[in-house]
């Protein structure tokens, strides 16, 4: 019973210490550029006509919402 305990804590810390997945870089590379809003909800109501004048610019790690 202690040994299972002891290889069950064991492992959960091996797989705690690994690297994390590079996704993520990957992941904000995609998103880079301009994107244009296509619909728009604030609640129940759709606000897509309003939003179709909306645009967000990712450039490195900041976006711009113009």
């Amino acid at each position: 019973m202690k040994t299972s305990l002891l290889l069950a804590l064991l492992s959960a810390w091996l797989i705690a210490a690994d690297k994390p997945t590079t996704a993520a870089a990957s992941d904000s590379q995609r998103l880079q550029g301009t994107w244009q809003m296509l619909e728009e909800y604030h609640g129940d109501r759709d606000t897509s006509e309003e939003g179709k004048h909306c645009q967000i610019v990712f450039e490195g790690k900041t976006f711009t919402v113009k």
